[in-house]
């Protein structure tokens, strides 16, 4: 569990509690320290210490805000939460200016804790970002070359060390191509290589040449790895220059030469042992004449010297390094001193090899026993004196022969390692060529007696790099040429003088850059030194217009009484009105801050000047809308409400009173649940906890209880309510009331229920009393002797079988308007052929295509068509009891309609078209295809096909006489 440290001023122990109480909601380690006055917090060291400060306002002046000023002057950045038992008002947005992060009513606070979690949340990320620019700028920053290029080879962005390493600009160089920089006989070659290290992604410790803008070669260190972003592959490489590096170690070579010393390795599990050239030279042989693998170089030691350098390699081998002085013979037979180094590599633990050097110090232990003879008349002086001091050769070798207590202390060197170095030992690599040019120039001029005085860069034995001063002059030792330098370190010095230029170099950025204008006058009123970026914004005069004049942008008939707050000098946050240049006045927020000089008194005043002009517009337009805004909620006839996260009620208007009975002020502060019906409360419950969980409820039942006892249904919406960090905290919603409008529904139901009964029955009995009346026909066609006749009977009766159908079909459905007619074919079908049954033939029947609905009025007269046209097929299609078949189809092609029925028959008589008009069932065809907004086609070619094609009439009522 996180712990945060909460420092909170209150002198209400019953408003501590609550406080206290509130936090532990968090969900954090709240630690509190409680302070009970302002007097107290201001006498209490405070520090980073804590994660936030939670102040009762009424402690503190509300116009002074002591605690945010206290912090100020102490630079501690600690989020401050203001909070009040008195109604919010106008103080919210000044102490919101002022710094305070939140003004919380002690009646709500139930916004602590998201408050807390906001600022906490906001403190992290801010470290986060600071630690993620620090690690960007200290990489781009640094003293490393960096170069960023795509995988076409384009750079993409450059450092200003690699700018400097390769004496371009970046606007020359980003966006280039890697051939600007690239030695033309190389560029195909490097091109290959580009396009293997994308590949691979990482190249690591390469060297490379390339060409700076003069044509000069630069030889640099390269590590490079791939990074993608955004689908993208681009090359990260970091720069080394190494042109100096390499030249010196050609230096190196030399010097070491002049020096007299060499270089050794030894493996100790194989037993090889390497040396440099130097070694060779210090016993006067040749490489070719001897191999220190092969052979040992006792030969050229003296007894003592040699069980001395046995000793110390095995001591050596152990992890003991060795520093000693062996006296030796050379291959000329001269005798020599030499100082011998050993230093153990580990490896895990254990010593793998021993490194070292061998150094003729022949000249020095001469030099050495010279400055012995004459150290009594220096010494004491020399050593005791509390400024680091160095005695050097001036043969050329810079050699240190002497070095006091002081340079000891100030380089980490014992004496004896002083005495071993030469001066140049003590500079970093890249200073060395300028000392060396400096010291010659010097003596060129010959100013021998003469203190002279220079400032670098020199390094302790630890790495560390210090600032120093330097003074020589040339002395005589021993008979010998030498310089005395006395060195004074001046690393803390230079740290000031960087870190002041820094801070004011940043100080410099942020007031320009600052989103407020900031300007600084004099007790008098006159601009003196900072009028910026955004001040020139804000009132329209540039910095060179203002400076050394009065501050332009109060008016006139304000001057006399701002020069006399200016007198009183004192910290203060007000609103005040000014002018630009172009007139306009503008409405700012102004703090005012005296900067007090060393002597105590009023040497400068800096203005904090922010343009609130738009803030007050829209302060007052949010207020006029908050004014409407409640006046509508208030006048609407819903129910509207806010429920917070345990289920109370926080806000209702007044609509509650006409609908429950209630008046918001009864209800306010209690559980909803209660006011829910028991049948419904287990339902609501789960509404509130998915609302809590961010979902809404556009529309749902909720059935509610009346202050008298009364259960009413309201229709509801429900949604998440969010606080000002995006945090669900309650619930809002509104509440129509529809008890009067269900119980009418229930009515309405009751009516349509008995119509519905009703309207079957009327086609129940239509269909039976079509039945009766195709009965009597069939009873009077009994009675009929001629054939035609009784036939004229059947058709008849066969039609109004098709209504009766229909009738039965409607009284069948649950629909009472429509019948689906593929359905309806399916019977109608069934009866005629029932009715041919006994005519001997097969006749094979097949209805396909799509369902189609058509209401009463369309129904019976397509029934009696369909009815007639089968109907005529069976009679005169098939004679002399052929068998055959006979096909319907439904095609629905949107607005119009394609009924089809055709036989395989013999089809049409060649005098069909002359008789058609005298045939009743052709003239009932044709009379009901036009009220069906239709038209009867047919054609007569292997068999005979009538298609009806149609378009529903939209008719809701139907007089069945206009189809007799």
């Amino acid at each position: 569990m996180q712990e945060v440290r909460v420092l909170l001023i209150e002198d209400n122990i019953e408003d501590v509690q609550s406080i206290s109480k509130e936090l532990e909601k968090s969900g954090y380690g709240i630690k509190i320290t409680l302070l009970n006055s302002l007097q107290e917090f201001q006498e209490k060291p405070i520090n980073e210490g804590y994660h936030i400060i939670i102040c009762k306002n009424e402690l503190q002046k509300s116009e002074n805000f002591e605690v945010l000023q206290f912090l100020k002057q102490r630079n501690l950045d600690i989020p401050l939460i203001l909070i009040s038992s008195e109604p919010l008002c106008e103080v919210v947005l000044d102490a919101i200016l002022a710094g305070a992060k939140d003004f919380i009513s002690k009646d709500n606070l139930g916004r602590l804790v998201p408050s807390l979690k906001r600022e906490l949340e906001l403190q992290r990320k801010k470290k986060e970002y600071d630690f993620t620019e620090l690690y960007k700028n200290t990489l781009f920053d640094s003293f490393i070359g960096i170069r960023i290029s795509d995988k076409t080879r384009k750079i993409i962005k450059v450092n200003d060390r690699y700018c400097k390493i390769m004496g371009y600009e970046k606007e020359e160089l980003e966006g280039a191509c890697l051939d600007l920089i690239t030695p033309k006989e190389n560029i195909e070659l490097e091109q290959k290589k580009y396009a293997d290290f994308i590949g691979a992604g990482l190249m690591e410790g390469a060297q490379f040449r390339e060409v700076r803008k003069d044509g000069t070669y630069v030889e640099l260190i390269v590590h490079s790895h791939v990074i993608k972003k955004d689908g993208e592959e681009y090359a990260m490489s970091m720069f080394q220059d190494v042109t100096d590096q390499l030249r010196l170690t050609t230096l190196f070579e030399e010097v070491s030469k002049q020096a007299k010393i060499g270089a050794w390795e030894k493996e100790l599990e194989s037993g090889r042992e390497v040396w440099t050239k130097g070694i060779y030279d210090i016993y006067g042989i040749s490489e070719e004449e001897f191999d220190p693998r092969k052979e040992t170089d006792q030969r050229f030691h003296t007894k003592e010297s040699w069980e001395l350098l046995q000793r110390s390699l095995k001591e050596a081998e152990k992890g003991v390094p060795f520093d000693i002085e062996v006296e030796i013979i050379d291959s000329f037979g001269n005798k020599k001193w030499c100082r011998g180094t050993g230093t153990p590599v580990f490896e895990q633990d254990r010593v793998i090899k021993i490194t070292g050097s061998f150094q003729d110090i022949s000249e020095q232990k001469e030099r050495e026993f010279d400055l012995a003879k004459s150290k009594s008349r220096y010494q004491y002086l020399f050593e005791n004196n509390p400024n680091p001091l160095l005695l050097l050769s001036d043969d050329g070798s810079n050699a240190i022969i002497s070095a006091n207590r002081a340079a000891e202390v100030l380089y980490g060197y014992s004496k004896e390692e002083l005495l071993s170095m030469t001066s140049l030992d003590l500079r970093p690599k890249e200073g060395i060529k300028r000392y060396l040019e400096l010291v010659r120039k010097e003596k060129d001029l010959g100013l021998d007696g003469v203190i002279k005085t220079a400032s670098g860069e020199h390094k302790r034995k630890d790495g560390k790099a210090i600032n120093v001063e330097i003074h020589w002059r040339r002395v005589v030792f021993n008979g010998s040429k030498g310089r005395l330098v006395l060195i004074n370190d001046v690393t803390e010095k230079k740290e000031f003088e960087n870190e002041l230029l820094r801070t004011n170099n940043v100080l410099s950025t942020l007031i320009d850059s600052a989103p407020i204008a900031i300007i600084t006058i004099t007790p008098e009123g006159i601009v003196d030194d900072i009028w910026n970026t955004k001040a020139e914004e804000v009132f329209g005069w540039k910095a060179e217009e203002v400076f050394g004049k009065f501050i332009p942008f109060v008016q006139k008939e304000h001057i006399e009484k701002v020069k006399k707050k200016l007198k009183r000098s004192t910290p203060k946050i007000e609103a005040i009105e000014r002018i630009t240049k172009s007139g306009r006045k503008i409405t700012l927020k102004n703090y005012l801050t005296p900067i007090i000089g060393k002597d105590g008194q009023v040497s400068k005043i800096m203005v904090l000047l922010e343009d609130i002009t738009e803030r007050t517009k829209t302060k007052a337009a949010l207020v006029e809308s908050e004014r409407k805004y409640r006046s509508l909620i208030e006048a609407s006839h819903d129910l509207i409400w806010r429920i917070d996260y345990q289920g109370r009620f926080t806000f209702l208007n007044h609509a509650s009173f006409e609908i429950l009975g209630y008046k918001p002020k009864e209800l306010i502060g209690e559980p909803f649940l209660p006011y829910i019906s028991e049948d419904m409360a287990y339902e609501a419950t789960k509404i509130h906890e998915q609302v809590m969980k961010g979902r809404e409820f556009d529309n749902f039942d909720l059935r509610m209880v009346r202050k008298n006892g009364k259960i009413i249904s309201l229709s509801a919406k429900a949604y998440p309510l969010y606080d000002e960090a995006g945090n669900i905290v309650g619930c809002t919603g509104t509440a129509t009331d529809i008890t009067s409008l269900l119980e009418y529904q229930n009515q309405l139901e009751d009516s349509l229920s008995e119509k519905e009964v009703l309207i079957k029955e009327i086609h129940h009995r239509v269909k039976n009393n079509l039945a009766v009346v195709s009965g009597l026909f069939a009873l009077q066609s009994y009675s009929i002797q001629d054939e035609k006749v009784v036939q004229l009977f059947k058709e008849s009766q066969a039609r109004i079988k098709s209504i009766a159908t229909i009738h039965e079909k409607l009284y069948q459905s649950e629909l009472f308007t429509s019948i689906e007619i593929k359905s309806y074919l399916k019977d109608l079908l069934k009866d005629i052929k029932n009715t041919f049954a006994r005519s001997g033939r097969e006749i094979d029947i097949e209805l396909y295509g799509d369902e189609l609905t058509l209401n009463v009025n369309q129904a019976v007269p397509f029934g009696i068509i369909a009815n007639e046209l089968v109907t005529n097929a069976f009679k005169y299609a098939f004679p002399d009891n052929t068998n055959g078949k006979i096909t319907l189809s439904i095609i629905d092609e949107g607005e119009e309609k394609v009924f089809t029925v055709s036989d395989t028959g013999v089809g049409l008589p060649d005098n069909f078209e002359e008789n058609r008009s005298n045939s009743l069932g052709i003239a009932l065809i044709n009379s009901l295809s036009a009220q069906l907004n239709g038209k009867i086609t047919w054609c007569s070619k292997e068999g005979t096909t009538f298609a009806l094609r149609f378009t529903p009439s939209s008719m809701k009522t139907w007089n069945g006489t206009q189809y007799l």
